[in-house]
């Protein structure tokens, strides 16, 4: 299921960098930044972490806030199974954007990976309490996958119930109610 989610999340920042659609607490990045960015995605989307690190890298000595390049390069640290660099690089697009949704979830999920279950839950939880409608079943399914990791069926049946709601109610909104 992380696989998954890493995919939709790598791809709904590159169309997100592309649109525009980022939190307004997102730094306004150079050009050049930008561009190094967007050549760590597809260097990430193909597969070739360690590029994709170095682009990100110089992306965000190009424009420190650049929370795109900190997002980024938390996922690429992720799939090469560096947690505590990638919870640092969530931490910092944190501090950029304190409410983005997607972040506190990134954090949690690399908590998790790295058996660190209390600070997911609280990554998780907090996703939850910003009330992000857009993200809700986006963090319900993560705060599912850590219950049934810690064995709490209960809560992780429900979760994954209220994310599949949530995913059914947006999709159903999205095609006119259809």
């Amino acid at each position: 299921m992380r696989g998954g989610r890493t995919f939709f999340l790598i791809t709904l920042l590159a169309v997100s960098i592309h649109a525009g659609f980022l939190p307004a607490q997102a730094g306004t990045e150079p050009s050049g930044a930008k561009d190094l960015v967007e050549q760590g995605l597809s260097k990430y989307q193909k597969g070739d972490y360690q590029a994709a690190i170095a682009l990100f890298t110089q992306a965000l000595s190009l424009d420190p806030r650049s929370l795109e390049a900190c997002i980024g390069r938390g996922h690429a640290e992720e799939a090469i199974r560096d947690f505590a660099a990638a919870e640092q690089d969530y931490t910092r697009a944190l501090a950029i954007a304190p409410t983005y949704v997607a972040a506190h979830v990134n954090r949690g999920d690399v908590k998790l990976q790295a058996g660190n279950s209390g600070g997911a839950a609280q990554g998780y939880d907090h996703a939850l309490a910003l009330d992000a409608i857009c993200e809700e079943g986006m963090a319900r399914a993560a705060r599912g996958d850590l219950k049934y990791a810690v064995a709490d069926f209960d809560q992780a049946i429900a979760d994954v119930k209220l994310a599949a709601l949530k995913h059914a109610a947006d999709g159903a909104g999205s095609k006119g109610g259809n």
